[in-house]
């Protein structure tokens, strides 16, 4: 509540008014004039002695009051909301004894007063408008934070020091504007770094923000990485650019180098440029990833003599390296339907290299014009299986006879190929694959996960009849044939497919191999796979799979196959060449990221050749990058799912981890992966003050940047107090009773009186 006082009269009324006045006038003039003739002096005291008891007359006929009008203000809450975090400490004296045990801040632990310092120095100075402003407002003090936490009271000497790990601006004051809920407005008083949302836009507020600028201080010296711009994925054995932003103040016009390493610590690429005084110099970097997979790297800048930190001269990014695209050679018999959707199928997917070879003649194949007339050229059997066999990745045999065109030695190289060199196999049936094709005492037969048994005589080796088929056990949880993630579904989905005419017979599986789906009639093998070697091998014993192209109403195609054909091969495809996605040892971090001084875990999913879970694995994981290699503890979490706590790393850096798995005595696979450790806390990556975060803050929120030494905002701030008030009722109190007046409007009467008939 807050009473305005004013004097009133309770016989306030005009005519009342006019007639004392007029009373008083004659009685004051009659009085002067009947005086004539008494000595000047007394004449006057006379004059002064009938004014007063007509005053108090006066006040008997008007009875003065004093009147309150009781007003109310809104109060509605102001918060003041302070950062209390690391940066707002740097170059403070406080930070000399955190240098002492933190070589990165060294440089940071000087004498000149810090952001702490002059904002302690600010709201102390300011206490008497806060307490003005207190009659208006109801302010609270706060610290930046995800949850508003007040201070109790506006001293900052009871926070005991600037140690927040983070700055989460943008997230506080929405969290403080749902808090606070009428908030007539915020003064912030902070260095402007984000640490949590870096580079965002300010958020749009509901309330007016009004951040104080210490623009007499002057901004450290010092370099840092602002970003690492990467692209989302790099391709192996081509190059890859990265852009380095790199900030200064101090330091403008001076030559910086940039350097990119990759885990081992080896600068695969440096470069240099000249410093902007204002803004950011951008550095690019380019290199060559040569292995695929998870890889990590660091990038550092130079680090100048009298910089606020160097901690922030260096920063982590990681690559998810990748095939550029697959190579992929598909050798064909004759342009049957198979081949013919096959090789659109695979022409149509902008990660392949496709090379077709259709067999459009044969060296049997009569011709009436010379060889050198002829516009189709000889099969290049030493080119493909010889010179540029290396440069694929999958090669497809398609109802394919090898004998007229090549020698059972090349057949050895395509062999090696998958064993020795990591390569992709895939047989697809027809009248001249496996028996038909003469490959049962070949090297493909080694490399094939369907034995080749022997014939009975006379009899064909591919069956043109219907193909009933369903998936098995293995095939509904393989990510080959996985269009639906819950098996019973999927393979009910499979059985709706168009059914297939024709398949090779004589087949049997490997021990070694997986089968994914049979015929239901004889329980024939439709499709197999196999770990061969290094390299991986898929035989399909029907040319009939362009059928899942035609129209029919599943789930996934629509009212059209395209799509369940299409997700096959690219499948197919993509595990033949070791897509990482689809390994059976798979590590990964649930954490978002590593930090230094945070301890962090790692899960590894182990399936076996079926990709089914696998339990009771023997896991070996060595992790390098925190000091000496490491060997991890792995506990099962359920069946197929280990749990690693890898030990703490004390610096920023590179962590890398290799696991080998065995199950039974054998090996089940293996996996490697790099990752980044980040700086324990971002608060010291970037120093000084963000005036352009500030300026957009305000400007977004309706508010304005104010210097701590203006203090107008605060002035302002009390005015609109003011006027944001309501009154609420009145109480009026004579000031004196009428007798009080009375009296002595007798007695200066009486004594007018009797003076005068003396003074005559």
């Amino acid at each position: 509540m807050i009473p305005l006082r004013e004097l009133v009269f309770l016989n306030a009324d005009p005519a009342w008014m006019l007639a004392a006045g007029l009373v008083a006038i004659i009685s004051l003039a009659s009085g002067f004039l009947a005086s004539r003739g008494i000595d000047p002096r007394k004449r006057f005291a006379l004059f002064l002695l009938r004014f007063a008891a007509l005053a108090f007359v006066l006040a008997v006929v008007l009875r003065p009051a004093e009147k309150e009008d009781i007003s109310r203000a809104k109060r509605p809450p102001l918060a003041v909301i302070v950062d209390t975090s690391k940066s707002m400490a740097a170059n403070s004296p406080s930070l000399a004894e955190a240098a002492r045990s933190s070589p990165s801040l060294a440089d940071t632990a000087r004498s000149s007063p810090s952001l702490a310092d002059a904002a302690r120095g600010w709201l102390e100075s300011h206490k008497p408008e806060f307490e003005r402003l207190s009659r208006y407002y109801r302010p609270v003090f706060l610290r930046v934070d995800e949850s508003p936490r007040e201070i109790s009271g506006p001293e900052l000497s009871q926070i005991d020091a600037f140690s927040g790990s983070s700055t989460p601006l943008s997230r506080s004051l929405e969290a403080v504007g749902k808090s606070y809920p009428g908030l007539a407005a915020a003064i912030l008083v902070s260095d402007g770094r984000d640490t949590v949302n870096p580079g965002s836009q300010p958020p749009s507020m509901a309330f007016p923000v009004y951040p104080v600028a210490f623009s007499e201080r002057k901004q450290p010296n010092d370099v840092w990485i602002e970003t690492v711009d990467t692209p989302p994925v790099a391709f192996i054995r081509t190059p890859v650019d990265i852009q380095v932003r790199v900030g200064a103040s101090g330091f403008g016009g001076r030559n910086v180098t940039a350097r990119v390493c990759d885990a081992d610590g080896n600068v695969l690429k440096s470069a240099a440029a000249r410093l902007e005084a204002t803004g950011e110099t951008a550095i690019t970097l380019s290199f060559t990833p040569n292995r695929t997979g998870r890889k990590a790297y660091s990038v550092d800048v130079t680090t100048f003599p009298g910089e606020a930190s160097a901690a922030n001269n260096s920063a982590q990014f990681g690559l998810n390296v990748v095939r550029d695209k697959t190579r992929v050679l598909l050798v064909a018999g004759s342009p049957t339907w198979d081949v013919k959707f096959l090789r659109r199928r695979l022409a149509q997917d902008p990660g392949i290299d496709l090379i077709t070879f259709l067999i459009l003649r044969t060296p049997m194949d009569m011709t009436l014009v010379p060889q050198n007339e002829m516009s189709l050229i000889p099969f290049p059997t030493k080119e493909l299986f010889s010179e540029e066999l290396p440069t694929f990745d999958v090669v497809i045999f398609d109802d394919f006879n090898f004998g007229p065109y090549v020698p059972v030695q090349y057949l050895e190289n395509v062999a090696a190929f998958v064993k020795n060199s990591g390569g992709g196999f895939a047989m697809i049936g027809g009248e001249r694959s496996f028996a038909g094709g003469g490959y049962g005492n070949t090297p493909i037969a080694g490399i094939l996960p369907l034995s080749i048994g022997p014939s009975a005589p006379g009899a064909k080796s591919f069956e043109p009849a219907d193909v009933h088929a369903a998936l098995t056990s293995s095939g509904a949880a393989h990510p080959i044939f996985q269009w639906i993630p819950d098996k019973l579904e999927n393979r009910m989905f499979f059985e709706s497919l168009p059914g297939m005419t024709g398949m090779n017979r004589f087949l049997t599986a490997r021990p070694e191999a997986v089968v994914l789906a049979e015929d239901t009639k004889n329980g024939a093998p439709l499709a197999a796979v196999m770990e061969t070697g290094s390299g991986r091998s898929m035989a399909v014993t029907t040319d009939s799979l362009w059928r899942w192209t035609l129209p029919y109403g599943g789930p996934v195609g629509g009212q059209g196959g395209e799509g369940v054909y299409r997700d096959f091969w690219t499948r197919a495809i993509r595990w033949l060449v070791h897509d990482p996605e689809m390994e059976q040892v798979k590590c990964s971090i649930p954490e978002e990221n590593v930090r230094a001084g945070a301890r962090a875990r790692m899960e590894c999913r182990v399936l076996d050749r079926s990709y089914q879970p696998v339990g009771g694995a023997k896991l070996r994981g060595v992790l390098s990058g925190s000091g000496k290699p490491v060997e991890l503890r792995w506990i099962e979490k359920e069946a197929g799912l280990y749990e690693a706590k890898m030990p703490m790393f004390s610096s920023p850096g590179i962590g890398r981890v290799m696991v080998d798995v065995e199950s039974g005595g054998m090996s089940v696979g293996h996996d490697e992966m790099e990752f980044t450790v980040a700086p324990e806390s971002d608060e010291l990556m970037r120093l000084g003050v963000d005036r352009k975060y500030l300026d957009a803050l305000a400007a977004a929120s309706g508010g304005r940047v104010f210097e701590a030494e203006d203090a107008s905002v605060l002035k302002a701030l009390e005015e609109t107090g003011k006027a944001d008030t309501e009154i609420i009722g009145s109480r009026t109190d004579e000031i004196w009773p009428f007798w009080r007046y009375l009296i002595p409007a007798i007695a200066l009467f009486s004594a007018d009186w009797w003076l005068r008939r003396r003074w005559r």
